[in-house]
């Protein structure tokens, strides 16, 4: 407890159940650190696309990252290794899409 609360402060904590269960740690894997650490600055194109498809993404390149991140880290949670597989053919990639930051192809 902090030095300047009250001593007599009493409050009640509820238990909750999470959104989403988690069953166990996620292993912090070559792909979960790809993901996860990605520069907001490497993601417009991604971005653009998702908006095409009706994503609501804000204009700001951290709200790109923050809704890039999310949609790439459901695929991984959903595919595990396969992940990009299933990214790239949602998002119907072609000749235009550069590619996720990194990749050779």
């Amino acid at each position: 407890m902090h030095s300047n609360q009250n001593s007599s402060d009493t409050r009640t904590f509820y238990s909750f159940e999470p959104v989403t269960p988690v069953s166990a740690p996620l292993e912090l894997t070559a792909d979960l650190r790809y993901i996860l650490g990605i520069p907001h600055t490497k993601l417009a194109s991604t971005a653009q696309l998702l908006r095409q498809q009706g994503h609501c993404i804000g204009e700001r390149s951290e709200d790109e990252q923050a809704a890039v991140i999310h949609w790439m880290l459901g695929h991984y949670l959903r595919r595990g290794i396969h992940w990009r597989v299933f990214a790239y053919a949602e998002l119907d990639a072609n000749d235009d899409f550069p590619g996720f930051p990194g990749d050779e192809s």
